[in-house]
């Protein structure tokens, strides 16, 4: 399996030669906080122990080139988000203190961004200091969106992937884990 996304979406996925379709994030960016994300349910796709699937994406600020290849050999959170979804601001916060916290741990954050303005988003992260990290933006219309809620198994959004430096999936969540998020990685980050 392998995915491509970049600034613009070029994108291809496929999974034994078939093109994978699915709206979960597409509505999901159409729906109120509480059926956005309201699971913390680990995904059938991806589980602790497994191997993260292959992706690259296109840093929103560098335009630099981020692959699960090139992330080999950090800890890091993959976290996709919309701007529509309000549980995922007020959890930024402890996204943003967790970087600073585990930082100097060989630790970063890949965020992938749902949403219909690349300068809203741009914004927004300069607005809020979340620019020590990747992210990732992609219009919610594109079927790029499908193809990657059926790889990482995503039911909503905020949904977190934390993974390890060899690149095995250390921890899945779905939903707002706000403060808890911090202290379940920090066992997890060695």
């Amino acid at each position: 399996m392998k995915l491509f996304v970049g600034i613009l979406c070029a994108i291809s996925l496929s999974i034994g030669g078939h093109n994978l379709l699915f709206t979960n994030l597409l509505e999901c960016n159409n729906q109120s906080d509480r059926t956005c994300g309201n699971s913390n349910s680990v995904s059938p796709v991806l589980d602790k122990g497994d191997r993260l699937p292959s992706f690259e994406v296109t840093d929103l600020a560098s335009g630099e080139t981020i692959s699960n290849e090139s992330m080999l050999g950090s800890y890091y959170l993959i976290y996709f988000w919309s701007m529509s979804c309000g549980i995922c601001h007020r959890e930024m916060p402890y996204l943003n203190d967790m970087y600073e916290k585990f930082r100097d741990d060989n630790f970063t954050i890949l965020s992938i961004t749902v949403a219909r303005n690349q300068k809203e988003v741009h914004k927004h992260l300069q607005e809020n200091g979340l620019t020590g990290w990747h992210n990732t933006f992609i219009p919610p219309d594109q079927e790029v969106v499908r193809d990657i809620n059926e790889a990482f198994g995503i039911r909503g959004v905020p949904h977190k992937v934390l993974v390890s430096p060899e690149g095995e999936i250390l921890h899945v969540s779905n939903g707002y884990t706000g403060r808890e998020m911090k202290e379940k990685y920090a066992a997890l980050i060695r």
